[in-house]
């Protein structure tokens, strides 16, 4: 809505800094330096920088990411695939869920999938870990450059706001070279956060603690 706004208004198209695929960081020292300006194009309606301009037509026709929006291929006979170290787990054991979520984010970009290269797209409630065998053990494959990550029983918050029981970890800071090839439990001995209002069914788990997987 911003980038349409400044567009609209014949915001000059080489002062604007947008990426259309950040999710939900915003670029602020770039913001900073043209806050005023953004401020008098969107709540004056003018652009004093434009005075002596014209306005430019822009099509945006860049799909720089174009990856990011379709499933990321793995192949199965990759043999990386048998390295621990390249996933990251969760210890079901105790909490049970039906469904187990790995839902990640990064500071400054996305966070690639550690096998392809490729960029994951990693929207709430995450992606779907897959249970090793018959244990309670879940892995998913890493996200190298992620720097948090949530563990979850995989409930969209729509379902939350109808009232469907959804359990979580707190944000946990993640670290590729440090937690991948490792399992997170979560200590039900301590008492967890419930949600209120729309997220009054979410309790999120605060405590917990990483271990190194052993097959």
């Amino acid at each position: 809505m911003m980038y349409d706004k400044l567009t609209e208004k014949g915001y000059p198209q080489d002062k604007l800094v947008f990426n259309k695929y950040e999710r939900g960081t915003h670029l602020m020292v770039y913001w900073r330096n043209i806050f005023s300006e953004f401020l008098q194009s969107v709540f004056l309606n003018k652009v004093e920088a434009l005075e002596l301009g014209a306005k430019i037509d822009y099509e945006d026709k860049t799909d720089m990411r174009k990856q990011d929006f379709t499933e990321i291929k793995i192949d199965e006979n990759d043999p990386r695939l048998l390295d621990k170290n390249n996933y990251v787990y969760y210890d079901n054991s105790e909490t049970k869920w039906e469904k187990v979520c790995a839902f990640w984010w990064s500071d400054d970009e996305f966070a690639s999938n550690i096998i392809t290269g490729g960029f994951y797209e990693n929207r709430w409630p995450g992606f779907e870990m897959e249970r090793i065998g018959e244990t309670d053990i879940y892995r998913v494959i890493a996200p190298d450059g992620a720097t948090s990550i949530i563990f979850d029983s995989g409930v969209p918050d729509d379902e939350i706001s109808k009232g469907v029981n959804a359990y979580q970890t707190a944000d946990l800071v993640y670290k590729t070279n440090e937690n991948t090839g490792k399992v997170y439990k979560i200590d039900l001995s301590a008492k967890p956060k419930k949600g209120r209002g729309p997220e009054k069914t979410k309790v999120v788990y605060t405590e917990g603690q990483w271990y190194e997987y052993k097959e």
